[in-house]
């Protein structure tokens, strides 16, 4: 039996796996550096953070969220695009909500 990719992520979510964004989208991490390609949507994406962390937009040079369990990329974003951002643990008080990250005209060239 085949398994599809939404029953794939509700067993690996059940299993402890930490799954950083909704299935379908196209993502790379490491400890230091997040990328996410928006291929096809404008909706807002939500980013699942594996602990808390310090979030900078590395084309836009502007800190997205402090010590945050997950962050947005908002709708402002045009398709095919590639966002990267830094990611550093959290230096202080865990567990706060980041703010909407938007990035409008750092990606317009």
């Amino acid at each position: 039996m085949l398994l599809r990719r939404p029953q794939f992520f509700i067993i690996a979510r059940a299993a402890g796996c930490h799954v950083w964004i909704d299935p379908g989208r196209i993502l790379f991490a490491n400890r230091s550096l997040l990328a996410v390609h928006i291929n096809d949507s404008h909706a807002p994406m939500r980013i699942h953070l594996p602990q808390p962390m310090d979030v900078t937009d590395l084309v836009a040079g502007r800190e997205v969220a402090r010590g945050a369990r997950h962050f947005l990329i908002q709708n402002d974003i045009r398709r095919c695009t590639t966002f990267l951002y830094r990611l550093r643990r959290a230096a202080g008080p865990s567990g706060r909500i980041a703010v909407a990250a938007k990035r409008g005209e750092a990606n317009d060239t």
